[in-house]
This record gives C-alpha cells, sequence and structure tokens, in this order.
C-alpha cells in the first residue's frame, strides 16, 4: 500500500505545486484588487491533506476488498464535498458582498483534485499500474 501511495504522490504533489503556482500567480497578479477571504496557500493545504487521506483510505480498500473500491471511492467523495462545504462555511456566513470569486477559487481547484483522484481510481480499479 505505501509503495500504491508513493507512486500516487509522484505526480500528485508535483502537480498539485503547479496548480497552485498558477492559482497563487493568478489571484496576486491578475486579480490583485480583490480581497480573497481564503488565501490560495490554505485551499491548496485542505485539498492536499484530504485528498491524501482519502486515497489512503482507498487504497487500504482495494488492497483488502477490490470489488468494492469504486464504492469506496463515492462514499469518500460525498464525504470529500462535506468537508469542502464546512471547510467554506465561515466564506458563506461572511460579510463579503461578492462570494463568487473566492466560490470559485475553491471549486475549481477542487475539481480538479477530484479529476485526478478519478483518473487513479480508475487505474485502480483497471488494475493499471502507474509504475510503467
Amino acid at each position: 500500500m505505501l509503495k500504491q501511495f508513493l507512486s500516487f504522490s509522484k505526480f500528485f504533489l508535483p502537480l498539485s505545486m503547479v496548480l497552485f503556482a498558477i492559482h497563487y500567480l493568478i489571484i496576486n497578479k491578475l486579480l490583485n484588487e480583490y480581497f480573497f477571504y481564503y488565501p490560495a496557500y490554505t485551499i491548496y493545504l485542505f485539498l492536499i491533506v484530504v485528498t491524501s487521506i482519502i486515497i489512503v483510505a482507498i487504497l487500504a480498500i482495494h488492497n483488502n476488498y477490490k470489488d468494492k473500491t469504486g464504492f469506496a471511492f463515492l462514499s469518500f467523495s460525498i464525504l470529500k464535498m462535506l468537508l469542502a462545504v464546512i471547510f467554506l462555511i465561515p466564506l458563506i456566513t461572511s460579510d463579503l458582498i461578492n462570494k463568487v470569486p473566492d466560490i470559485l477559487s475553491f471549486f475549481i481547484p477542487y475539481f480538479l483534485f477530484l479529476t485526478l483522484e478519478t483518473v487513479y481510481i480508475l487505474y485502480l480499479i483497471n488494475g493499471s499500474n502507474l509504475n510503467q
């Protein structure tokens, strides 16, 4: 399981850093007149931690019950969405007039990370090996 997680981390962490750098530059160079409730690093820290925990849990389930991997992914995806809503409650209840840029600033990386998780889980389910 550790080997599988390390193979996932080999492309997950560098890709996360690239996405963070792009996001950070867009926010600080192009949209510097707007105040974002959450800085980019808190969004990415949240997403990296939650995604890593979910992948470790799914790998544990996959190694013991290969036929339940898809169900585990579906369950953890719902849990991740619930955690995202909880993470965003302070923003939602804040006094900011226009919350759309903040919501987009969170959900664009969220869906990119979800896509990455989905592709990796599909590799697991199909029995492919990312070390090739």
